[in-house]
């Protein structure tokens, strides 16, 4: 069975735009890190076909698997991060 961080990087690396980061520390996060995804498409329209992705790859809850998501502008892109999945650990 494959780990929700395992599904999210194998989406960035069949998604042309994205790529998979295992270590982001966002706002207010002090040092911890976390699973994001940088996105030069829109923040909403990237997190719809992650949530697409997972559903057609088995996970029935998807807002139960990802939980909190929060986003940050990169200069032009966009990061979309997972608060709740430490990427170091595999998942929650």
């Amino acid at each position: 069975m494959i780990n929700s961080c395992d599904l999210i990087e194998k989406f960035c690396n069949e998604r042309n735009g994205c790529s998979f980061r295992a270590d982001y520390s966002g706002r207010f996060m002090y040092g911890r890190t976390c699973v994001g995804i940088v996105t030069d498409d829109r923040v909403y329209e990237t997190i719809v076909s992650l949530s697409d992705f997972m559903h057609e790859s088995g996970i029935e809850c998807v807002s139960d698997i990802l939980g909190t998501i929060h986003s940050d502008s990169m200069r032009l892109s966009q990061i979309i991060y997972f608060p709740d999945l430490n990427g170091k650990l595999g998942d929650k």
